[in-house]
């Protein structure tokens, strides 16, 4: 197998279907009010617009002010985060991904397919064989598996600088130390916090490392296709590992959304290490076949 495809949401998009942190908002705020209350008011996340599409990098950014100034000091507030990721698993389930009137694009179906989605597009609508995917942060099933999302902020185990500086601007921090800093050394306060944040965090080193094998199938490719893919950077990890892994000289295909995505996302790939003239920026419409 010399090809490789990175799948984003932006593919199940490009299909039609409903699978944005947007709608997730909505779904949300319909059937979970109260959870959908206590993200908007604790993170940097506003009602059901922007920055929802950086839904997984607010996770991490607590408004540590707002948290401390409104005294919530037990579980009542943070616990209900409990509810969040089993919400998002029932919010994928309801997506049907069998079915689309958008015209397939041209894949090559005995390519690697390296998947950031939780959906089954790739076997439902492009009978791709499920041993040539990886579902890198698990795929949405009717069972017991657990779906991996969330900020890139690595929480180690004393902290106390850290979630301390968690929400607060540079501007704020100093003033806000002396006011602050002995209530938020509190256990309740510390330990829910933390208990949120460890959480909340997506170890891309540890899913690396248990999906070495994946990483081992990759000496041979030639060409990368990077579809409906943000290049967010709680995700770079991944793209590391990827071109460590394949030729060197490999090509990157890679697919842009917004006009404003062209330059940015040549420019992250290049920072990888990839030669610009190994990399083409395309419409995903225009994908042609390989």
């Amino acid at each position: 197998m010399k090809t490789l495809y990175i799948i984003g949401n932006g593919f199940d998009l490009h299909h039609d279907f409903k699978t944005s942190y947007e709608v997730f908002a909505h779904y949300l705020r319909q059937n979970n009010p109260k959870l959908f209350q206590i993200i908007v008011e604790y993170t940097k996340l506003q009602d059901c617009n922007n920055p929802w599409h950086k839904f997984e990098e607010n996770l991490g950014l607590l408004d540590m002010e707002s948290f401390i100034t409104q005294n919530a000091t037990t579980n009542n507030e943070l616990t209900i985060f409990d509810e969040l990721f089993p919400a998002f698993k029932r919010f994928i389930l309801s997506v049907k991904t069998y079915r689309t009137d958008i015209p397939l694009l041209q894949l090559h179906s005995k390519a690697l397919f390296f998947n950031f989605n939780y959906t089954s597009t790739l076997e439902d609508l492009y009978q791709i064989e499920p041993n040539n995917i990886l579902y890198i942060h698990e795929k949405a099933e009717h069972n017991d598996t657990k779906l991996l999302l969330g900020h890139g902020l690595d929480i180690s185990d004393s902290v106390d600088s850290k979630v301390y500086q968690i929400g607060l601007s540079n501007r704020r921090k100093k003033a806000y130390d002396k006011k602050y800093y002995k209530e938020l050394s509190s256990d309740p306060i510390r330990n829910a916090v933390l208990k949120y944040l460890q959480k909340s965090f997506k170890p891309t080193a540890k899913i690396i490392e248990q999906n070495q094998c994946f990483f081992n199938k990759l000496a041979d490719i030639e060409e990368v296709f990077v579809l409906g893919h943000s290049l967010s950077p709680v995700d770079m990890p991944y793209f590391t590992k990827i071109k460590k892994c394949i030729k060197r000289d490999a090509k990157w295909t890679v697919s842009f959304y917004k006009p404003s995505e062209e330059m940015e996302h040549l420019s992250t790939i290049m920072s990888l290490g990839v030669n610009k003239e190994n990399i083409e920026i395309i419409e995903l419409k225009n994908l042609q076949s390989v």
